[in-house]
């Protein structure tokens, strides 16, 4: 018979229990300790497997990011190749001259310098 038995109403009846209601402890023994640990181990196992989950979760997040950022990187770098060959063909001397040709400039024949005897460069009043 179970140790809690005693308590169901339908019992008390059924087996003429209710003059010799007697509380039964349940013992102090191996069960409550087993009980103990199982359920800490049950809540050990729950735990461990949650920061497993959390721990995947965010590595998977990082290196989802760091692919995009790759990408990106990439990109970039691709685009300051182009930029790079666009400065160099401008930055070409035949380039130059095409260009002011086309603007209507016309080449310096001969420079003339002014010569600042002291050292003034604004007209003072």
């Amino acid at each position: 018979m179970s140790k809690f038995f005693c308590f169901c109403k339908a019992n008390k009846k059924r087996h003429n229990l209710e003059k010799e209601m007697v509380l039964v402890k349940p013992r102090k023994n191996k069960t409550n300790f087993c009980y103990c640990l199982s359920i800490f181990l049950v809540c050990l196992i729950f735990t461990t497997g949650f920061f497993c989950i959390f721990q995947t979760t965010s590595s998977v997040t990082a290196g989802i990011k760091n692919y995009s950022q790759t990408e990106k990187i990439n990109e970039l770098k691709l685009a300051n190749e182009l930029l790079n060959e666009k400065i160099n063909s401008l930055e070409n001397l035949d380039s130059i001259k095409n260009r002011a040709k086309e603007l209507g400039l016309v080449a310096v024949a001969q420079v003339e310098y002014l010569e600042n005897q002291n050292n003034e460069v604004a007209l003072v009043k």
